[in-house]
């Protein structure tokens, strides 16, 4: 059996610190079947630049991150969409996880994984640990489930179902 193209979609706006990283990281994956994809909202840094030499596809396009989102989903050929932020690592198997629980388990349409900060001072790297790893836990124990935008795979007939992100909510700030 063939496996599901999964299509990373990435949203940037002046993220040349971060983004190569980034891509390199999801570039490691041990999940094979990938696309990623660069949707940037027309920065004037080098982020374009660095994001071409790992992205399949890099779209420029001044909007705001809702938008970015969409554009590279409108973008995409896979079976799963991948959302991640520009200054995001994750665990190197976390798309190949994610892709074998929505596999298996029909009923789910989305997951979340862990996320690996970046930054070294202990006060960010605690953030880290509550707001993207301990919080959407509580949540889910409670029939609650929170994912947020730094790291999440959906189902690409769930997302054109719901209509994608609300544009109008979310901004580059």
């Amino acid at each position: 059996m063939s496996l599901p193209l999964v299509s990373i979609i990435i949203p940037s706006l002046n993220e040349e610190e971060y983004i190569e990283e980034t891509l390199e990281n999801l570039r490691k994956q041990t999940y094979p079947n990938i696309e990623i994809i660069v949707c940037d909202g027309d920065s004037v840094d080098d982020t374009v630049k660095i994001a071409k030499n790992y992205a399949d596809k890099v779209i420029v396009q001044k909007t705001n991150i809702a938008q970015a989102r969409n554009l590279g989903a409108e973008n995409s050929k896979g079976d799963f969409l991948v959302f991640v932020d520009a200054d995001t690592v994750l665990d190197k198997k976390w798309i190949e996880l994610g892709v074998n629980v929505m596999r298996k388990q029909r009923n789910v349409v989305c997951v979340g994984g862990r996320v690996l900060p970046k930054i070294k001072e202990m006060k960010y790297r605690i953030l880290y640990k509550i707001g993207w790893d301990l919080l959407p836990r509580i949540f889910a124990k409670f029939n609650c489930p929170q994912f947020t935008g730094v790291s999440i795979m959906v189902r690409r007939s769930v997302f054109e179902e719901i209509g994608g992100f609300n544009e109008s909510t979310v901004s580059y700030t």
